[in-house]
């Protein structure tokens, strides 16, 4: 419980960066296109991954091992829940369309709860098949 907790925690902490970049290039950049907003949101999604792989990997999971190897497969793990996170957020912001709230509410809206589904695949996928040590001392 207390690693599901501290995970908690830092997606918290992710979840605040990857607003802060998101939120930063709608700003500078505008958002008036769908695809704008995707690309926004994975180039925002991306950058708060790296900095998920060095926070749980110290704090949540107690792996002192880093490497570009499990770094890269890392990654590759969180691309799924990438993927996730954005489908959920540009569906989400689509829907939201219809209604009459200011674009940055709405962005934010939809970002969080594209942050919210895919939090559970990522806490799952790490905590089995990235930081596993079962699985690196054969």
């Amino acid at each position: 419980m207390r690693q599901f907790l501290i995970f908690s925690f830092i997606g918290i902490l992710n979840t605040i960066a990857d607003l802060f970049v998101f939120n930063i290039l709608i700003y500078i950049f505008g958002n008036s296109l769908l695809w704008q907003f995707s690309l926004y949101k994975g180039i925002s999604f991306m950058l708060a991954c790296s900095l998920s792989y060095f926070l749980n990997s110290h704090f949540t999971f107690k792996d002192n091992n880093l490497n570009l190897l499990k770094y890269f497969k890392f990654v590759a793990a969180s691309f799924y829940g990438m993927f996730i996170n954005i489908l959920v957020s540009t569906l989400v912001f689509y829907y939201l369309q219809n209604f009459h709230y200011d674009l940055i509410i709405k962005s934010t809206i939809s970002a969080i709860i594209g942050s919210i589904i895919s939090f559970v695949w990522n806490y799952f996928v790490y905590k089995k098949f990235i930081f596993n040590k079962k699985l690196y001392n054969l």
